[in-house]
Protein backbone atom coordinates (compact mmCIF):
# COMPACT_ATOMS: atom_id res chain seq x y z
CA UNK A 1 0.00 0.00 0.00
CA UNK A 2 3.15 2.17 0.76
CA UNK A 3 4.60 1.97 -2.35
CA UNK A 4 0.81 2.67 -4.64
CA UNK A 5 0.80 5.56 -2.40
CA UNK A 6 4.77 6.66 -2.97
CA UNK A 7 4.07 5.42 -7.17
CA UNK A 8 0.98 8.52 -7.07
CA UNK A 9 2.56 10.80 -5.08
CA UNK A 10 5.48 10.41 -7.64
CA UNK A 11 3.11 10.19 -10.69
CA UNK A 12 1.45 13.84 -9.26
CA UNK A 13 4.66 15.11 -9.34
CA UNK A 14 5.67 14.61 -12.57
CA UNK A 15 2.46 15.46 -14.11
CA UNK A 16 2.78 18.64 -12.52
CA UNK A 17 6.31 19.35 -14.10
CA UNK A 18 5.06 17.91 -17.29
CA UNK A 19 1.78 20.72 -17.22
CA UNK A 20 4.63 23.45 -16.12
CA UNK A 21 6.82 22.18 -19.07
CA UNK A 22 3.35 22.60 -21.55
CA UNK A 23 2.68 25.71 -20.33
CA UNK A 24 5.62 27.73 -20.71
CA UNK A 25 6.16 25.89 -24.22
CA UNK A 26 2.43 27.43 -24.96
CA UNK A 27 3.59 30.76 -23.90
CA UNK A 28 6.62 30.48 -25.99
CA UNK A 29 5.08 29.39 -28.96
CA UNK A 30 2.23 31.43 -28.99
CA UNK A 31 4.47 34.68 -28.01
CA UNK A 32 6.92 34.13 -31.09
CA UNK A 33 3.87 33.73 -33.63
CA UNK A 34 3.74 36.47 -36.19
CA UNK A 35 1.23 38.92 -35.71
CA UNK A 36 -1.38 37.61 -38.31
CA UNK A 37 -1.23 34.54 -36.66
CA UNK A 38 -2.14 35.96 -33.03
CA UNK A 39 -5.22 37.34 -34.74
CA UNK A 40 -6.05 34.15 -36.83
CA UNK A 41 -5.89 32.10 -33.40
CA UNK A 42 -7.71 34.85 -31.24
CA UNK A 43 -10.63 34.85 -34.25
CA UNK A 44 -11.03 30.73 -34.36
CA UNK A 45 -10.50 31.00 -30.41
CA UNK A 46 -13.60 33.10 -30.70
CA UNK A 47 -15.57 31.43 -33.36
CA UNK A 48 -15.37 28.57 -30.78
CA UNK A 49 -16.59 30.22 -27.92
CA UNK A 50 -19.47 32.01 -30.45
CA UNK A 51 -20.44 28.59 -31.52
CA UNK A 52 -20.90 27.50 -27.84
CA UNK A 53 -22.74 29.79 -26.28
CA UNK A 54 -25.05 29.57 -29.63
CA UNK A 55 -25.13 25.87 -29.51
CA UNK A 56 -25.81 25.41 -25.75
CA UNK A 57 -28.50 28.49 -25.81
CA UNK A 58 -30.18 26.78 -28.84
CA UNK A 59 -30.64 23.40 -26.23
CA UNK A 60 -32.12 25.65 -23.98
CA UNK A 61 -34.77 26.84 -26.12
CA UNK A 62 -35.43 22.83 -27.49
CA UNK A 63 -35.97 22.05 -24.15
CA UNK A 64 -38.48 25.07 -23.42
CA UNK A 65 -40.18 24.40 -26.34
CA UNK A 66 -40.64 20.92 -25.99
CA UNK A 67 -42.40 21.03 -23.11
CA UNK A 68 -45.07 23.64 -23.74
CA UNK A 69 -45.49 20.81 -26.84
CA UNK A 70 -46.11 18.12 -24.53
CA UNK A 71 -48.17 20.47 -22.76
CA UNK A 72 -50.36 20.97 -25.72
CA UNK A 73 -50.11 17.75 -26.34
CA UNK A 74 -51.74 16.49 -22.93
CA UNK A 75 -54.22 19.97 -23.20
CA UNK A 76 -55.56 18.07 -26.33
CA UNK A 77 -55.78 14.49 -25.27
CA UNK A 78 -57.42 16.12 -22.49
CA UNK A 79 -59.92 17.42 -24.56
CA UNK A 80 -60.82 14.82 -26.34
CA UNK A 81 -61.18 12.36 -23.52
CA UNK A 82 -63.87 14.77 -22.13
CA UNK A 83 -65.87 14.88 -25.10
CA UNK A 84 -65.32 10.83 -25.44
CA UNK A 85 -66.81 10.34 -22.41
CA UNK A 86 -69.97 11.30 -23.29
CA UNK A 87 -72.14 9.86 -25.88
CA UNK A 88 -73.17 12.55 -27.37
CA UNK A 89 -70.18 14.00 -28.03
CA UNK A 90 -68.32 11.09 -28.85
CA UNK A 91 -65.81 11.26 -32.07
CA UNK A 92 -67.19 9.64 -34.95
CA UNK A 93 -64.08 8.69 -36.24
CA UNK A 94 -61.68 6.02 -34.75
CA UNK A 95 -57.84 6.76 -33.99
CA UNK A 96 -56.72 5.29 -37.05
CA UNK A 97 -58.66 7.20 -39.43
CA UNK A 98 -57.37 10.74 -37.34
CA UNK A 99 -53.70 9.26 -37.66
CA UNK A 100 -54.21 8.82 -41.38
CA UNK A 101 -56.26 12.50 -42.17
CA UNK A 102 -53.06 13.64 -39.58
CA UNK A 103 -50.69 12.12 -42.29
CA UNK A 104 -52.57 13.43 -45.51
CA UNK A 105 -52.73 16.43 -44.09
CA UNK A 106 -48.80 17.10 -43.03
CA UNK A 107 -47.83 15.67 -46.60
CA UNK A 108 -50.33 17.96 -48.21
CA UNK A 109 -48.39 20.84 -46.13
CA UNK A 110 -44.73 19.33 -46.38
CA UNK A 111 -41.87 20.35 -48.88
CA UNK A 112 -42.45 22.71 -51.76
CA UNK A 113 -46.00 23.95 -52.47
CA UNK A 114 -49.44 23.06 -50.57
CA UNK A 115 -52.14 20.73 -51.38
CA UNK A 116 -55.52 22.93 -50.23
CA UNK A 117 -57.88 20.73 -51.44
CA UNK A 118 -56.12 17.77 -50.10
CA UNK A 119 -56.37 19.67 -46.61
CA UNK A 120 -60.12 21.23 -47.31
CA UNK A 121 -60.99 17.42 -48.16
CA UNK A 122 -59.78 16.10 -44.59
CA UNK A 123 -61.74 18.91 -42.77
CA UNK A 124 -64.84 17.87 -44.97
CA UNK A 125 -64.67 14.68 -42.81
CA UNK A 126 -65.26 15.71 -39.23
CA UNK A 127 -68.16 15.54 -37.94
CA UNK A 128 -67.97 17.04 -34.22
CA UNK A 129 -65.41 19.01 -31.60
CA UNK A 130 -64.47 15.80 -30.48
CA UNK A 131 -62.92 14.68 -34.22
CA UNK A 132 -61.12 17.77 -34.46
CA UNK A 133 -60.05 17.52 -30.86
CA UNK A 134 -58.84 13.70 -32.06
CA UNK A 135 -57.15 15.18 -35.68
CA UNK A 136 -54.99 18.01 -33.29
CA UNK A 137 -54.28 14.90 -31.07
CA UNK A 138 -53.62 12.86 -34.18
CA UNK A 139 -50.99 15.73 -35.94
CA UNK A 140 -49.51 16.24 -32.77
CA UNK A 141 -46.44 19.21 -32.86
CA UNK A 142 -44.52 18.43 -36.83
CA UNK A 143 -41.87 19.74 -38.73
CA UNK A 144 -42.94 21.23 -41.99
CA UNK A 145 -40.08 21.29 -44.78
CA UNK A 146 -40.01 24.10 -46.85
CA UNK A 147 -39.08 22.64 -49.84
CA UNK A 148 -35.44 21.75 -51.22
CA UNK A 149 -34.77 24.82 -53.05
CA UNK A 150 -36.57 27.62 -50.61
CA UNK A 151 -34.80 29.93 -48.48
CA UNK A 152 -37.32 29.79 -45.50
CA UNK A 153 -36.59 27.68 -42.56
CA UNK A 154 -39.13 24.73 -41.90
CA UNK A 155 -41.43 25.25 -39.38
CA UNK A 156 -42.69 22.94 -36.56
CA UNK A 157 -45.83 23.55 -34.76
CA UNK A 158 -49.32 21.76 -34.33
CA UNK A 159 -51.83 21.31 -36.79
CA UNK A 160 -53.40 24.97 -36.30
CA UNK A 161 -49.96 26.53 -36.25
CA UNK A 162 -49.09 24.86 -39.14
CA UNK A 163 -52.26 25.44 -41.08
CA UNK A 164 -52.27 29.03 -40.34
CA UNK A 165 -48.66 29.11 -41.61
CA UNK A 166 -49.13 27.19 -44.80
CA UNK A 167 -52.55 28.53 -45.59
CA UNK A 168 -53.76 32.11 -47.23
CA UNK A 169 -56.47 33.93 -45.44
CA UNK A 170 -58.78 32.50 -47.99
CA UNK A 171 -58.13 28.56 -47.21
CA UNK A 172 -58.11 29.17 -43.29
CA UNK A 173 -61.37 31.31 -43.82
CA UNK A 174 -63.10 28.04 -46.15
CA UNK A 175 -62.08 25.68 -43.52
CA UNK A 176 -63.08 27.84 -40.76
CA UNK A 177 -66.92 27.79 -42.44
CA UNK A 178 -67.14 24.30 -42.82
CA UNK A 179 -65.96 23.51 -39.41
CA UNK A 180 -68.67 26.16 -38.38
CA UNK A 181 -71.29 24.85 -40.42
CA UNK A 182 -70.65 21.52 -38.83
CA UNK A 183 -71.23 22.92 -34.98
CA UNK A 184 -67.42 22.55 -34.22
CA UNK A 185 -66.43 25.22 -32.18
CA UNK A 186 -62.51 25.42 -32.73
CA UNK A 187 -61.04 27.29 -35.46
CA UNK A 188 -57.92 27.40 -37.65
Amino acid sequence: MVIYAQSLKHLFIFNKDKMATNKQFAQQSFTSLPGWAKGLLAVGVLAGVGYAVYYFTKQLGSVKEGKTEREEDRGWNSELDKLNSNDKTKATLSKAELSSMANKIHAAMDGYGTDEEAIVKAFRSLKNNADFAGLQAAYGVQVISSGRWNPEPNFKGNLIASLSTELSDYWVTKINQILKAKGIKYKV
